[in-house]
Order: structure tokens, then C-alpha cells, then sequence
């Protein structure tokens, strides 16, 4: 019984752990551990010093001498796309065995550079409009504010960093909360709530020349936050036209298809080559600096259009072509009737790493 919990034990830890003997013959492991060696569950007599990497063997060998080994690197030796640690202890006297435990450290290391990533791009993208704007008021302070040929136009560019700003910090606030709060569902109107959106976005296309055809099949139903969701249908119809020529064509396309809710927003733009399909979720991504910039987009947008629809049980996904156009898909679990069981989308792979 003890002996079944022991090893039951090994087996649920979420890293490779091995006895090893003095002899060097790994007398017990868990599942990952014989793994680690290429052995079958269950081996014996395997010897470590064959079966195992360098790194591992000189850290057995030091703890066989005394000397607890806390944490070997060993990054890029046991696979080269894993980030793996080791600590080994002697369990007892000189010939006594020596725990060895590996443990993966593969998402932790992504974590890592994904949250650096982040640091790095908020504060660039903070530092811009701050310079901008440091830089236009100790201009005016220095005598332009006497100059009306200057002042309106300097105090006018403030004014617009500021804005700037204040996206900024709304888009993140936006990401935080889609990545860290629960949604609390409601029965959301989704028909009722495209074509609201639809209708407050069209001035906006009609200023650019550009034809928003919407089709929203009644009825739609899901089960989630109305606001989010506006959020959700606010940015993509937006990304839509930042990146369609005037004269362009935008399409919002919405029907139930099974036990999902489809929404496709389609457009007539510039279009994305395929490496910048595997990104374009990224935090701070932009297919194009500059237009994105002069627009006054953040590179959050799609982030947080992608937390938002997964928060919900849904997905996201894009398809396009280069110089023709793109379309984005969501869909989401219809609102079941109160007989029948709701609906689940199994989430699709996405390109990033967040």
C-alpha cells in the first residue's frame, strides 16, 4: 500500500524524478524520469552514466560527493526547443543514493520573454508620444507661445499625444481585464448588437468613400458580455478600415451555423503576407508602422479581440492575401435552448506566444 503510494506519488509531479545508485544504476523513477532516459516505465539496472546528459551526470557526481547541486542549465541539451533545470541530493551517507529531479522550464522561459517583450514595447511605446510632447512644450515655454503662427499648431499636437496616450492606457486597462476577469454571462443579443455597431461605425466608412455591407441573419444568440463583445466587433470593424483604401469594401457577415454563432468581418485592404498571419495577435503588432501610427492605433487591438472571444469559449482566426484583402472569423458557442445542452469550440492554435 505505501509502496502503491509512493508510486503514485512520482508519477503525478509534473517533473522527471530518479534514484540513482551508487553504482550509477537508476534503481527507481517515475513515469518522466525513465522517459528522460529513453527506458521503458519500469526499467532496471539502467545505468546513469550512459543514459543520461552530461550535465546531469556531473551533477549526480557532485552531490554523491556532498555537495547538494540546487539548479544545472540545461537549456537546449535535452531537446532543442526545451528549457529544462536539475537539482540532485545525496539521501543519506557517502554510498547512499542520490536524488536527481529534472524539471521543464520550457513555458516559464516563454513566459519570461513574453512578459520582457511586453515591458519593452509599452515603455517604447509611452516613450514616443512623451518625448513628443516634452518636446513641444519646452519649445512653447521657450517663446513660441507668443508666436500665433506657432502656438495653435504646437498646442494642437499636445492635445493629439495626449489622446494618444490615453488609447494606450485604455487598450491595456482593456487587455488586463479581458485577461484577468471572468466573464459574467448574459443572453446577448448579437444580431441586435452588430447591426447597433454597424450603424454607429458606417459615418466613419462613409467618410473615406468606403462600402460597409452588413448581413446579420435574426435570431443570434450567445451567452456572454454585451459590452466586451461591441468591444470585440468595435475593433475588428475598425481594424477593417485603418487598412482599406478609400473606396474600399468592408463586409460584416453574421448567421448560426449548427450550435455556432459566425461572424465574419471582410475587407477589400492592403492584406497580409503569411508570416504576418502567424503575429497578428501579438500584443503590440502592427502589419504597418506607419499608417497604424498615423491612425492613432496602439497594437493591441486584435489582442484583446482574441482574450475577449476566448474568454467566451470561442475563437478567432484570419485569412487573407496580399493585396486583396483579409477576413476575420469569430465564432462563438450559440445560446443553447433551455432542453439542449450548449455549444463548445475547441480553440484553435493561434499564432504567438502571450
Amino acid at each position: 500500500m505505501v509502496r502503491a503510494r509512493h508510486t503514485a506519488l512520482m508519477d503525478l509531479m509534473d517533473c522527471a524524478v530518479l534514484v540513482v545508485e551508487a553504482d550509477d544504476i537508476v534503481s527507481e523513477a517515475n513515469d518522466l524520469g525513465w522517459r528522460l532516459l529513453g527506458s521503458a516505465p519500469g526499467s532496471r539496472s539502467v545505468s546513469v552514466r550512459a543514459a543520461l546528459l552530461d550535465g546531469l551526470v556531473d551533477a549526480v557526481r557532485q552531490a554523491r560527493i556532498g555537495v547538494p547541486v540546487r539548479q544545472v542549465d540545461l537549456c537546449g541539451q535535452v531537446r532543442s526547443d526545451t528549457s529544462a533545470v536539475a537539482s540532485a541530493v545525496r539521501l543519506g551517507g557517502a554510498e547512499s543514493p542520490v536524488l536527481l529531479v529534472v524539471r521543464d522550464i520550457t513555458e516559464v522561459k516563454r513566459l519570461e520573454t513574453v512578459r520582457q517583450d511586453f515591458v519593452a514595447n509599452v515603455s517604447h511605446e509611452l516613450r514616443t508620444p512623451l518625448a513628443s510632447i516634452r518636446a513641444l512644450a519646452e519649445t512653447l515655454e521657450d517663446g513660441a507661445m507668443g508666436d500665433p503662427s506657432v502656438a495653435p499648431r504646437f498646442l494642437g499636437n499636445i492635445i493629439s499625444e495626449t489622446q494618444r496616450l490615453t488609447r494606450i492606457a485604455d487598450d491595456l486597462l482593456a487587455l488586463t481585464e479581458a485577461e484577468t476577469r471572468p466573464v459574467t454571462e448574459a443572453e446577448v443579443a448579437l444580431d441586435e448588437l452588430i447591426l447597433r455597431v454597424t450603424q454607429k461605425l458606417a459615418p466613419q466608412a462613409d467618410a473615406t468613400g468606403q462600402t460597409l455591407d452588413v448581413e446579420v441573419e435574426p435570431g443570434l444568440r450567445v451567452a456572454g458580455n454585451a459590452d466586451r463583445l461591441e468591444q470585440v466587433l468595435i475593433n475588428l470593424i475598425d481594424n477593417a478600415m485603418k487598412y482599406t483604401q478609400p473606396g474600399g469594401r468592408l463586409a460584416v457577415r453574421a448567421g448560426q451555423q449548427g450550435q455556432i454563432v459566425r461572424i465574419d468581418v471582410s475587407d477589400t485592404g492592403i492584406g497580409l503576407m503569411q508570416h504576418e498571419l502567424e503575429r497578428i495577435f501579438e500584443r503590440f503588432y502592427r502589419v504597418d508602422k506607419a499608417r497604424s501610427r498615423q491612425s492613432g492605433g496602439t497594437g493591441l487591438g486584435l489582442s484583446i479581440v482574441r482574450r475577449i472571444v476566448e474568454a467566451h469559449g470561442g475563437t478567432v482566426t484570419v485569412t487573407s492575401e496580399l493585396h486583396k484583402g483579409s477576413t476575420f472569423t469569430v465564432s462563438l458557442p450559440a445560446l443553447a435552448a433551455p432542453d439542449e445542452p450548449r455549444a463548445s469550440v475547441t480553440p484553435a492554435a493561434h499564432a504567438q506566444v502571450l
